[in-house]
């Protein structure tokens, strides 16, 4: 389990947007984030158009995206989230690739989705600019 320590309880809560298709994988993120000091805040949404709408108004830290829903629109929402808020950071998840997929895997599987969470929350941990991962 990854640790938070580094955030206080008295700090507002951090906020983070899962894109999935039919929110699947709300519940592992806040498996995820339950341990964590400082309290979180999950949104979700199907929807690329609200993602960036929330991504422009609210204090998003990280955006969790399905890349599968990414495709369907061109991955134009992961440049976008990472073009519109430098701020927060974006990583894009997928499935294993198999021989008959005809997409290219993306560098994060939902398999792996606690590492990337871990290893998110220690790059947090050491301030630094933004990043997509892709």
């Amino acid at each position: 389990m990854c640790s938070a320590q580094h955030f206080t309880a008295h700090e507002s809560p951090l906020q983070l947007l899962v894109v999935c298709p039919r929110g699947e994988r709300l519940e592992t993120v806040r498996s995820l984030t339950r341990s964590w000091a400082r309290p979180t805040q999950i949104h979700w949404t199907a929807d690329p158009g609200d993602a960036l709408r929330r991504a422009r108004d609210e204090p998003l830290v990280l955006a969790i995206v399905d890349a599968r829903l990414d495709r369907a629109c061109g991955h134009t929402l992961t440049r976008s989230l990472a073009h519109n808020r430098a701020d927060m950071d974006v990583l894009r998840f997928d499935e294993a690739a198999t021989l008959t997929s005809q997409g290219q895997p993306s560098a994060w599987l939902w398999a792996e989705l606690p590492r990337a969470i871990q290893w998110w929350v220690q790059r947090h941990q050491a301030p630094g600019a933004a990043f997509t991962y892709q």
